[in-house]
Order: structure tokens, then sequence, then C-alpha cells
């Protein structure tokens, strides 16, 4: 919701995207960072997607 009432654009690049793919017999996971992604829509996002970028890959190196 924080998103949303920083910025309607938001919409556009949420949810956060995770790419799962093989390639020569290994699994690879990942993702455009939020912090990176948001900042072009306005400056104030990446602080709100800190923490949700942090989230995320602590995930992805869990999976490893």
């Amino acid at each position: 919701k924080e998103f949303f009432t920083s910025d309607l654009m938001v919409g556009y690049f949420l949810p956060c995207r995770v790419v799962v793919y093989e390639k020569d017999g290994r699994t690879h996971i990942g993702i455009v960072k939020p912090t990176a992604i948001l900042g072009l829509v306005n400056d104030e996002l990446p602080k709100l997607a800190q923490p949700v970028e942090e989230k995320l890959i602590l995930a992805i190196q869990e999976a490893k």
C-alpha cells in the first residue's frame, strides 16, 4: 500500500519478478532489484523497496 500511495506508476513494476531457469545442468535464480527499477519511477521508492529487496535476496541465498 505504501508504494501505491507514493506513486501509482509503481503498479507497472509490481509484483516483483523472480526468474528461475536451468543452464548447463545448474539452476539459476535471479531478480531485477526492486530498488533499481523503482528508482526509475521516483526517488522515494527505493527506500520503501529496500526491505523487500533484502528479503528476496535472502530467500534466493537460502534456496542455494
